[in-house]
């Protein structure tokens, strides 16, 4: 075996210890940021093209016929919930009176107070029970 000659041994340096200002040092290598088409980001796979033109699509038609429907249903409800409620909340402006005329018993309406043009003419239609009518025959063929 060959031996080395002295002067042709490497020597290694010593490592330099570690000290605390040595680890807030920032490091050695930097690192670029990520491109943006990286994987990280996602890519564009749709596009939706902005709509310009004025006219309405099936879609909107339709939707704009069931609201009006909705609407109209709803509106013809409230109708008829107050329709119900009218003769009880307006008072009449007519009252019904009975008069014989030979020997048969007819209706007429005669006014409480002053009937306007376009009034609506409204009169209490009275008390339906067995013993009202009794007395009152008019009441039933009213």
């Amino acid at each position: 075996m060959r031996r080395r000659k002295p002067w042709t041994v490497k020597k290694r340096r010593p490592r330099p210890r570690k000290t605390a200002s040595d680890s807030a040092a920032p490091p050695k290598r930097i690192r670029k940021p990520p491109a943006p088409n990286d994987q990280k980001t996602p890519l564009i796979t749709e596009f939706f093209k902005v709509r310009r033109s004025g006219r309405k699509t099936k879609k909107q038609l339709k939707r704009e016929t069931e609201l009006e429907i909705h609407q109209k249903t709803l509106s013809s409800s409230i109708k008829a919930s107050i329709s119900y409620a009218l003769p009880t909340i307006l008072r009449p402006n007519l009252k019904a009176r009975a008069i014989s005329i030979d020997g048969a018993v007819h209706l007429i309406l005669v006014a409480k107070s002053k009937i306007e043009v376009g009034e609506e003419l409204l009169y209490d239609y009275g008390d339906r029970s067995s013993e009202v009518t009794s007395v009152n025959t008019w009441l039933l063929t009213s």
